[in-house]
């Protein structure tokens, strides 16, 4: 996958890359992991900028979480850490875009990489083994200073590190080291974001009818 100048213009150009007919006959799968506000489902593979792609979906566990702010927040903390730190660029997510179905008031999930490559890769958090990601603290320095942001190292060191196989992966930033301003405040990197969720460039959308649709509500996930 060719890399565009920002994680953002690689999220774009992913989001008009996925195919909807593709992505619309695939079916939720299993889950891989879950927290308090969101659960990751595997989906399969995607063909994504002319790549395919073990691919999977961040759902909300409740009704109350909004999937369209937590990618403005997870976008702006991944756009941040990797115009500081560039050689992050191949852990973090390959890219991260919404996945809204027609008639839906809301967003349904984020569609993302599936590091785990469907299953095949076995995932834990290294959250009990901080000391040894040295990675993971270098990434709490990065934000340390930098506007719109609120460093807790235990945090975030916590949430985002993860083995994945025998690499070591920056995949979930929970709790956000950004601050949500949904446009409204002199962040040009979050008002960017949300003006191209509000022009649907960070969106793919697929019938009610289709088979993913159906097979996420049949899962009990819209």
């Amino acid at each position: 996958m060719s890399d565009p100048e920002s994680y953002i213009d690689r999220c774009v150009v992913a989001s008009k890359s996925i195919d909807v007919d593709e992505l619309s006959g695939s079916a939720v799968g299993q889950r891989i992991g879950r927290g308090t506000l969101f659960a990751m489902r595997q989906l399969g593979t995607l063909t994504v900028s002319g790549s395919e792609v073990h691919c999977g979906l961040k759902v909300p566990t409740r009704d109350s979480s909004d999937a369209s702010i937590r990618l403005q927040l997870e976008l702006e903390a991944i756009e941040r850490l990797l115009s500081r730190m560039p050689e992050h660029h191949a852990t973090v997510p390959r890219f991260m875009t919404i996945l809204a179905i027609e008639g839906k008031p809301s967003a349904a999930a984020i569609l993302t990489e599936d590091a785990t490559r469907g299953g095949t890769l076995p995932i834990f958090s290294l959250g009990s083994l901080l000391t040894r990601s040295d990675r993971a603290r270098s990434i709490a320095r990065a934000f340390k200073g930098v506007p719109n942001t609120r460093v807790n190292q235990a945090d975030i060191d916590h949430s985002l590190a993860f083995r994945v196989g025998e690499e070591e992966r920056f995949l979930d930033f929970t709790p956000p080291p950004v601050r949500y301003t949904g446009g409204f405040a002199d962040n040009p990197i979050a008002d960017r974001i949300y003006d191209l969720l509000g022009a649907d460039e960070l969106t793919v959308t697929v019938s009610e009818e289709s088979p993913l649709a159906r097979s996420l509500e049949g899962a009990g996930v819209v």
